[in-house]
């Protein structure tokens, strides 16, 4: 049975509370933490309510004054091969690394081996770009995370090519909140861990939760650039957001997929939004800050997407079926004009000029029979990519 006890004093003194079960708020029931007893299960303890703020694994055992859980860390070890089935140059890591190509100059990563831990691959240097989980175990080839080519190329437009490694559960945490690992496991692929800070012991002010594994949407926007200012948090769709934000130059993802558009009554321009932290405008490609309404995707992780289109209305003419994304329709299909869609499987995002750029389109699961019905004024569709997080 799942068991842990938190006690207000060291050495298991003082106040305490028990919990066999998430909680999403301690605070109500204990003012500062300073010894914990994991008697079943293990957790994970956040610092702050809602699962947010910095995490830390919880083993069954005695934790009798708060340094030592910030002792206790994860083992992590992992294997990147330069060709498939596990072939070629390797690379070997055991903690975060920001840029793989600077460190290991190797340009493409084919095959995974995770020994330990969960880790996230990103496209590009520093954390940024797509994101790929990969938990532990085999992956031959790069389409088994995910990934569509083992050559990721930076946004800078270089001529070098990078994956980048992020390892999960890499911050120290000073206070709980607690729920199953394997509950974290599964959801942390759509949370980007937060800075690591300074491990020098700090008093603890118990701010904790704890939750089932479940999609909790949230977009919080900004009217200043890089999260500050004035902000406002919306968990349900909005149809008018003028009366609450004057502009928005900021833009922070804590949870689903949303679509965000430049006029109220969910028109104008829109914006595909997937978790992750946008901190100025142009990061979603806009060319403004001017943010009217917005809604959620409704959808849900799959690993199945297929879609058709066709050059005539109607589903008529010449068809192009995918089931990945695609960064350039004209070179790999040479068709120009796409004026009707029909969406078999997954919720997809169109845009009207190659390599993900230029005005985008949500194309969710049914049937457009023109190019109006899905927002476009043109037919003119030249990318699109599958959203694989909500």
């Amino acid at each position: 049975m799942k068991k842990i006890i938190f006690f207000e004093e060291r050495d298991f003194k003082g106040r305490r509370f028990e919990s066999s079960q998430d909680c999403m708020n301690l605070a109500s029931n204990l003012s500062r933490c300073n010894s914990v007893r994991v008697e079943g299960g293990a957790w994970v303890i956040y610092e702050r309510p809602d699962h947010k703020g910095n995490m830390y694994i919880m083993e069954p055992g005695e934790y009798p004054e708060y340094q030592r859980w910030m002792q206790n860390s994860p083992n992590f070890r992992i294997a990147m091969y330069q060709h498939d089935d596990f072939g070629g140059q390797t690379m070997e890591l055991t903690e975060d690394c920001s840029h793989l190509h600077d460190r290991f100059s190797m340009r493409e990563v084919r095959s995974v081996r995770v020994h330990d831990g969960a880790w996230v691959g990103y496209e590009e240097p520093h954390y940024r770009g797509r994101q790929y989980l990969l938990e532990k175990g085999d992956y031959r080839k790069c389409c088994e995370y995910g990934a569509m080519s083992p050559t990721m190329q930076s946004k800078e437009g270089a001529d070098k090519r990078w994956v980048v490694l992020l390892q999960l559960f890499s911050c120290p945490v000073r206070l709980p909140a607690a729920r199953s690992v394997r509950e974290t496991l599964a959801s942390a692929a759509t949370t980007r861990p937060q800075a690591e800070t300074s491990r020098i012991p700090v008093p603890p002010t118990l701010t904790a939760s704890v939750r089932h594994r479940e999609c909790v949407c949230e977009i919080i926007f900004f009217e200043e650039r890089d999260f500050k200012g004035r902000r406002f948090e919306y968990s349900q769709d909005c149809m008018n957001m003028a009366s609450n934000l004057s502009r928005c130059n900021s833009i922070r993802v804590e949870g689903g997929a949303w679509v965000i558009y430049e006029r109220p009554d969910h028109k104008g321009n829109m914006y595909i939004m997937e978790p992750g932290e946008y901190p100025e405008y142009q990061r979603w490609m806009a060319h403004n800050d001017h943010i009217g309404s917005c809604r959620t995707i409704r959808g849900q992780n799959s690993s199945n997407f297929r879609m058709a289109m066709y050059q005539h209305d109607d589903f008529g003419g010449q068809t192009m079926e995918l089931t990945e994304d695609c960064s350039h329709l004209h070179d790999r299909f040479n068709m120009r004009e796409v004026r009707s869609v029909r969406v078999h499987d997954g919720v997809w995002v169109a845009y009207e000029e190659p390599h993900y750029r230029g005005r985008q389109y949500l194309l969710e699961k049914g049937d457009y029979r023109k190019c109006s019905e899905y927002g476009a004024m043109s037919p003119t569709m030249q990318s699109v990519r599958c959203i694989r997080r909500f």
